[in-house]
């Protein structure tokens, strides 16, 4: 078996010996393709809440789902019963499924997907795996509820005049995920990946209004992170982000150049453009980029890569989960569109190569077309040029939410925000809410820094919730509407 692991459970062993063992089945069944997918998750967190209130929380959950095609029409069913019995039914049910998809199917005697084999494409494979130096066992439960107490003491005694504190909120913890693959045609392979998270929310109320300041961390590593994200380092910047909200002067409603950070950046990549790059989407005819192929949609300034390579800060997906290996995608070159991100039947569709882009919550539900680390790459400046290059207007770092339509438009809050002026950062500002297209926003992209940076965070799709990567550069955008509602 091809081995992607940096971590894997006792119960592994048996759940693969469930799949090797009714693979003949399939075999047999007189199926043009079936797969078994087989995925553990154990989480543990550790939680803080109402100021006063906490405990442990441990999840553990191991389920197998079979995938099965027949003239290029997909059965799939699954199960959590991790028995022989169950495991039967369920295979029975995928290829019940496969067949009434046939029958259902307008076109007949399709040709069967491109299925990619593991074993003939491991040798133009090249990872780097992250490395876990402290695995997450190696710390109790007492020293991890320990660090949100004692980050709470130093909280609560903290000092700002006329303020109180009516809430806190925090979480550390760790979640290991693990997943295999085993096929008819005898490929197998597995993969595992161990995230680190720790937030930290607090409320206060000062002269009758509340104010909120919330810290997030997600990285892929084990209990080594602790040291260096302890949670009180990130109910400092909570803090912190709360004080410059009852100092910041409201913005100005109106067109201003921008300077947004590698987070920012992050999110426009994936929302407001990896979304519409999703191929099912383009099938649909939903997606703003439909008929875009080829065409100019940004300035020479933008490329956009979605990757399951392990880039700084973002996620680790070797293969996706039908087994196709994560080769890198440039979805935008110097602002020309070339890509779609496939799964195996919308590549089909399109008469193209998956891309690894099929991905499942877990192996209870049915793949989906979904990114793994969308990003900006960086260009030539140094992050204190873009000062240079817009000297009055505003610099935008992270995103407190907003939304995005399948018709390229889209808003999104910053999460702080502050003035510029002439040349130099000068005070913070609060209402700060970007409204734009996704066209009109790379056309108006005038520089980016050298260094990209990623970060991890859980997207949703189809009710199916999974870690994601985003990120890039810091990046100078001119004539960009912002409201200061």
């Amino acid at each position: 078996m091809l081995s992607f692991t940096i971590w894997k459970p006792i119960e592994a062993e048996y759940l693969v010996s469930l799949a090797e063992e009714s693979i003949d089945i399939l075999g047999n069944a007189n199926v043009d393709y079936a797969h078994l997918l087989g995925g553990i998750i154990i989480q543990r967190t550790a939680w803080l809440e109402d100021t006063d209130l906490y405990g442990i929380t441990r999840n553990f959950a191991g389920s197998i789902g079979i995938l099965v095609m027949l003239d290029g029409n997909i059965g799939y069913a699954s199960t959590s019963v991790l028995e022989m019995s169950s495991l039967k039914r369920a295979i029975k049910k995928a290829i019940k499924f496969a067949k009434l998809a046939r029958s259902l199917s307008k076109s007949k005697n399709e040709t069967l997907p491109d299925i990619s084999n593991l074993k003939s494409q491991i040798k133009y494979a090249s990872y780097k795996a992250p490395r876990i130096t402290r695995q997450p066992d190696d710390i109790g439960d007492d020293e991890l509820l320990n660090l949100l107490i004692d980050s709470k003491k130093g909280v609560l005694s903290k000092s700002l005049q006329g303020f109180r504190i009516t809430n806190i909120e925090s979480e550390v913890g760790f979640i290991s995920e693990y997943r295999f693959i085993v096929d008819i045609f005898g490929n197998k392979a597995e993969r595992s990946c161990t995230f680190f998270n720790c937030s930290y929310e607090i409320v206060i109320k000062c002269n009758n209004d509340f104010y909120e300041g919330y810290e997030n961390k997600t990285l892929v590593g084990g209990a080594e992170l602790l040291s260096t994200y302890p949670p009180h380092t990130l109910a400092d910047k909570a803090f912190e982000e709360i004080v410059e909200k009852i100092k910041a002067k409201r913005v100005k409603t109106g067109m201003h150049d921008i300077i947004v950070d590698p987070e920012f950046s992050g999110v426009i990549a994936h929302e407001s453009f990896g979304h519409l790059s999703e191929a099912d989407s383009i099938i649909t005819g939903s997606s703003f980029l439909t008929g875009k192929k080829g065409k100019k949609l940004g300035s020479e300034i933008v490329s956009i890569i979605d990757t399951g390579d392990y880039v700084n800060g973002g996620i680790w997906l070797p293969f996706d989960d039908e087994g196709v290996l994560s080769n890198s995608v440039i979805l935008v070159e110097k602002g020309i569109f070339l890509n779609y991100l496939h799964s195996l039947m919308t590549a089909h569709h399109f008469g193209e190569k998956a891309t690894g882009n099929a991905r499942t919550q877990s192996p209870l539900d049915p793949p989906l077309v979904r990114m793994r680390n969308t990003f900006f790459l960086g260009y030539e400046y140094e992050e204190e040029e873009l000062l240079e290059l817009i000297r009055n207007g505003i610099l935008i770092k992270g995103s407190a939410g907003g939304e995005s339509s399948d018709d390229g438009t889209f808003i999104f809050e910053a999460k702080r925000a502050y003035q510029i002026k002439n040349g130099e950062i000068i005070k913070p500002l609060k209402g700060v809410t970007i409204r734009s297209s996704i066209d009109d926003f790379l056309s108006n992209i005038i520089a980016a820094s050298k260094d990209v940076h990623l970060f991890i965070g859980l997207c949703e799709k189809n009710d199916q919730t999974i870690f994601v990567g985003f990120g890039g550069p810091y990046m100078a955008v001119k004539h960009v509407y912002v409201s200061g509602d």
